[in-house]
């Protein structure tokens, strides 16, 4: 009987003496229960890792989704004193002036994937809605979404503030 361990072959005996069986066979079974643990808490930190990594990237994306709202609000409040009133640019439009193609691009790849009715929601809600307040509300979002860090949690679930 062959049994692997980390990558090494370990050769059990076929038969085990009566006297002999705790020393030996005991010893290293508890062996290979800890070498399993061992391996099962160095993945949890792997994906504990990889999680505060992702955690960290959905927070920076909300922060630049939070700066472009603002941005994006600044040029608004500028235009609406030059010209007297509230003239706030809408999310279409803005994508318009930034790179038309790639409207016009998911505006063929929505209408052929889906209905061409869905484009038509998506035309009349999201695209025509404030740029600022859309980018504002994903920030917001995302940020609120992200807000969480997986090792400052308590096993009450209530955040862990140093």
């Amino acid at each position: 009987m062959r049994l692997t361990v980390n990558g090494a072959h370990t050769c059990l005996p076929t038969r085990i003496e009566p006297s002999l069986e705790r020393e030996s066979v005991a010893p290293q079974h508890r062996l290979n229960i800890w070498q399993l643990f061992r391996q099962i808490n160095d993945q949890s930190k792997e994906s504990r890792w990889l999680a505060n990594v992702r955690m960290i990237i959905g927070r920076i994306i909300g922060w630049l989704l939070v700066v472009a709202g603002l941005v994006v609000l600044l040029r608004d409040l500028v235009i609406s004193f030059q010209v007297g009133y509230w003239a706030p640019i809408a999310l279409g439009q803005l994508w318009y002036n930034i790179d038309r193609s790639s409207l016009y691009a998911a505006q063929v790849a929505i209408q052929h994937y889906s209905s061409r009715e869905s484009w038509g929601t998506i035309d009349q809600t999201i695209l025509m809605s404030w740029a600022f307040a859309v980018f504002l509300a994903l920030g917001m979002s995302l940020l609120w979404i992200f807000a969480t860090r997986l090792d400052h949690i308590e096993r009450g679930g209530r955040r862990n503030f140093p």
